[in-house]
């Protein structure tokens, strides 16, 4: 059965597929198919799934009494670790959350694993690629001039290797930059 609206899930199958290549990581189809599918039940998002620390949530799946829910909640929470930690990465520098990426992307990771699902296992086991992975395709689908603007103060301020190489993507080096004195 086909999803109702295809246009984005075909588009985000493309880029995944490119994206996968490009950073080298390797994944079955079903995990493919689930990443194309959460992408596109986001895509008509302007910032990250929840604006709510996902703490709580992973708590709440380790005390609750109901196997569903547990498998509801943890997978809610890596999805949305993921998402943010990916896809919305920008959005932590931008509005200066406290928490630091590592932060869900170990949280989403642990509660990967927390699903007693081969599908989550490969998940949990490749989260910090696919962060890279999902970073690309949002630079690559997202970023006009002025967020590649906002990509390069994020790296000025922070040496980060995750915006230097989306500013590669972008032609600029950011090596030379940073062995030039202002």
């Amino acid at each position: 059965m086909l999803i109702r609206n295809e246009a984005p899930l075909l588009l985000f199958m493309g880029e995944l597929e490119e994206a996968l290549s490009r950073e080298r990581v390797a994944l079955s189809d079903e995990a493919r198919m689930y990443l194309s599918g959460l992408l596109t039940r986001i895509r008509s998002e302007h910032g990250p799934m929840r604006q709510t620390p996902l703490a709580p949530d992973y708590l709440n799946a380790l005390s609750s009494l109901s196997e569903q829910e547990r498998t509801v909640l943890f997978r809610s929470v890596g999805d949305s670790a993921l998402i943010i930690s990916g896809w919305w990465w920008q959005w932590l520098e931008r509005f200066r959350q406290p928490m630091d990426p590592a932060y869900h992307a170990e949280l989403g990771e642990r509660a990967y694993r927390q699903v007693e699902q081969e599908l989550f296992d490969e998940l949990a086991d490749k989260f910090a690629s696919l962060i890279d992975v999902l970073a690309r395709m949002s630079a690559r689908l997202q970023t006009d001039d002025r967020q590649v603007m906002e990509v390069y103060a994020t790296w000025l301020r922070t040496q980060s290797r995750h915006a230097a190489r989306l500013l590669r993507m972008h032609g600029i080096d950011v090596r030379a930059a940073g062995r030039t004195r202002h």
